[in-house]
This record gives C-alpha cells, structure tokens and sequence, in this order.
C-alpha cells in the first residue's frame, strides 16, 4: 500500500446550488474539482425527470452505485439514509426489483432505488406502485420512462453515458475533522473477489458461499458496527451503526425474522466474543462470513462447530464510518 503524498491541493468550482443541506437550517452546494474525469455531470445530465437533486439525494445516489459496481449485473438495491435497506441479484432486473423489495417492503418507501441494467415496462409498473425519491438505472426503455413519467416529482436518472467512471471510480475520500481533514484511499476491495477460508468443521454450501460473498458486499457499505442476513443474494436484515455487534446482529436477524432460518450473515469486523454466533444459531443462521482477527476468535469458531454452523474468515475488514 503506497502512502499518500505530503501535499493534497482542492481546486474546487462550484457545480450545483442547493436549497440546503443536510438539514433546512444548514446552506449547502455540489462542488467538483478542476480536471474532473465528468463523471460529475451525471447528476445534471443524468436526471431526465423530476424534482432538483438535493444534498441528501447525492449522497445517497452516489452510496447505492458504489454498491451496484460490486455486484452482479442485473442487481438491484434500495437504500435510505446512506445504508442499503434491500438489495438483490437474480437473472433481471425485474427479478431483482421484487426480491429487493420483498426483503424490506416498509423501508423502501420513500427510499431510492438502482438497478445495474435496463428497465423495462414491467419493471416500472412495479417500481410506479410505491413512493420513491429516485430511481436510478443504466437506460429507461421509452416505454418505461413514459410510465415512470407519469410522477412528477419523481427523479429518474440514467447513468449509460458515465457507467464506466462510475463502476470504477477511485478518488481519494476526504472528510473534515476538528482543525483540519482526514483523507484515505477508497474501499475499492471487492468482497466477491476475496479469499473466503474455512475455519470451522462444517463447510457451507456452494450457495451459501455466494449468499456470504453477496453479504460482505452488502456490508462492506453499512454503517458500522454492521451485521446483514442474507439468503438466496437477497438481503433480508440489516443491522447499521450499533456501538456492540451481537446488538447490529439483534436488530439484523429480528427484522429477518423467520426468513432467518437457513440464512447467512455478514460482518465488517471481528467477532470480540461468540456472543454473536450463539444469536445466530439460535434464529437458524447456518453460515457466517467475517474478517477474522479477533484475540478471541477461538471462542467463536468452537461455538461454532459446537452448534454446527460453518464459518469463513476473509481477512480483510471493511468499516465504514
């Protein structure tokens, strides 16, 4: 890992003046930097219909297609807030869609949705049936756009034109702090390409490997300390944001409910203590995919082969602060 240069210069024009920001109270605007790939106009020329993006609206585009870069084509996923509150990969976008939706049915609404492919017309008479914010896909078909339309607050917004900077987008991340600012390379990692290792007595299935890789994509992008349940590349529970994991992993699997049993999860970090594998098993979780690192995990693998649940270690955390 090479280490960043001792100078970091902005050299930032505005771009896109909002009526505020992340709250009424707050003035905000959309400022790119000089010698920008472009990719930045998307938000303007993207948008083929509906109301002016605001401060929120962007941050939340932007979280939902750097989800969308790790994932399979055809997926879908909603989010809220900054964390994904459904997700999705089937064989269409259209698949993907009701399953992403089927996940978490409650907190899509007023949510905003992206899809790694083309909307159709069947796919819009589903997406037209619920309150979103925004939707956002590679291409509209005519036919799909005119329903969609038929909203006019609604933003419609269409990457094709800037899909590749999108996809592969590596800038640098810069957060001010108290007295100056933090700035580190991006998360570009890909959970679907790392090592998964077996570190229990159980193996997990073929499909439960690839629900688990499914699951650290998801993860990789939730507020941490953050635990998601997954089964069939569907995402069913998340849990975003806790100051302990067993109570991300709590919230997690209550919202997964039944759909719990048979199920996976996924965790940004280490488990300190097997707390979270004895959660697990007892809603019927029968794999689990996790960093590794742990002091303790010794505690954790022998809860697992205990209660027969497979685990696999992919050495590399993923928090997201």
């Amino acid at each position: 890992m090479e280490q960043l240069e001792n100078e970091f210069s902005l050299n930032l024009t505005k771009n896109i003046e909002m009526r505020y920001g992340e709250n009424p109270h707050q003035n905000a605007a959309y400022f790119v930097e000089a010698g920008n790939s472009g990719v930045h106009n998307f938000f303007t020329e993207g948008k083929l219909h509906g109301k002016e993006l605001s401060y929120n609206n962007i941050a939340d585009i932007s979280g939902a297609l750097r989800i969308l870069a790790d994932l399979d084509d055809e997926s879908c996923v909603a989010v809220k807030h900054s964390n994904p509150c459904g997700a999705a990969t089937r064989n269409s976008v259209y698949e993907s869609f009701k399953a992403t939706y089927e996940g978490d049915s409650m907190s899509i609404f007023g949510g905003i949705v992206a899809m790694k492919g083309i909307v159709k017309e069947d796919t819009a008479e589903l997406l037209s049936k619920i309150f979103l914010e925004i939707i956002i896909a590679e291409k509209f078909t005519e036919g799909a756009f005119e329903i969609l339309s038929k909203k006019k607050n609604i933003r419609l917004m269409e990457y094709a034109k800037w899909k590749d900077l999108i996809f592969n987008e590596k800038d640098c991340e810069v957060k001010h702090v108290l007295g100056g600012y933090l700035i580190q390379e991006r998360d570009v990692l890909s959970p679907m390409t790392e090592e998964y290792k077996k570190i229990t007595e159980k193996a997990a299935t073929d499909e439960e490997l690839e629900d688990m890789k499914f699951a650290q994509t998801i993860v990789k992008n939730v507020k941490s300390n953050a635990i998601v349940v997954v089964k069939n590349k569907m995402l069913l529970g998340v849990g975003a944001g806790q100051m302990n994991r067993v109570t991300s992993a709590r919230i997690a699997l209550d919202w997964a409910g039944e759909k719990a049993k048979g199920a996976v999860i996924g965790s940004d970090a280490f488990f300190p203590m097997d707390d979270t594998v004895r959660l697990a098993a007892e809603r019927g979780i029968t794999a689990i995919a996790q960093p590794g690192g742990s002091v303790r995990d010794e505690d954790s693998i022998n809860a697992c082969n205990e209660l027969g649940v497979a685990m696999y270690f992919t050495g590399n955390r993923h928090f997201y602060h």
